[in-house]
């Protein structure tokens, strides 16, 4: 996360006044070092800390996203990529998890976990017209639907089983 948020303090100021982080977790022994990064970053009044919300809230959220990031070294399946995915939310994740097979082609895939990745997926996405935003977001529904949908899991098995 220190990554994502140094990325985001690279911002030009232009973006950064317009763009709103909500960094969501449950209760534990980084919020502190999280808060006092957020605060020496002077991005405060930009980055949220959301702790231990609900289900209703956690789709708010994702329904009102314009792009989810989460680079990790270990995640698996990405579950929680495929939940934003699932709203349309386009999705920067690394390429050293399962997370490209999540994504596929629909969203951002970091090779490597720094700050100057991070913040070119961040700065790519902020200059998509909103066409082009809108086709990304196609793409990203049309992936879940083709790739990760009950249907689509249940033909790939289906093919395996007849193998």
């Amino acid at each position: 996360i220190d990554k994502i948020l140094l990325a985001i303090s690279k911002l030009p100021k232009n973006h950064l006044n317009s763009i709103r982080i909500f960094i969501v977790g449950g209760e534990g022994d980084g919020i502190g070092y999280l808060q006092e990064l957020i605060s020496n970053l002077e991005i405060e009044k930009n980055v949220h800390l959301e702790i231990d919300i609900s289900n209703k809230r956690k789709s708010d959220l994702y329904m009102k996203s314009d792009l989810y990031i989460q680079p990790s070294y270990y995640e698996g399946f990405g579950n929680s990529v495929l939940e934003a995915m699932c709203f349309g939310t386009p999705c920067v994740v690394s390429s050293s998890t399962a997370q490209p097979e999540v994504v596929i082609k629909s969203g951002y895939i970091v090779n490597e976990i720094t700050t100057d990745s991070i913040y070119e997926a961040i700065i790519n996405f902020s200059k998509k017209t909103i066409e082009e935003r809108q086709a990304m977001i196609k793409d990203v529904r049309r992936t879940v639907i083709d790739f990760h949908s009950y249907d689509a899991r249940l033909e790939a098995y289906l093919k395996i089983i007849k193998k």
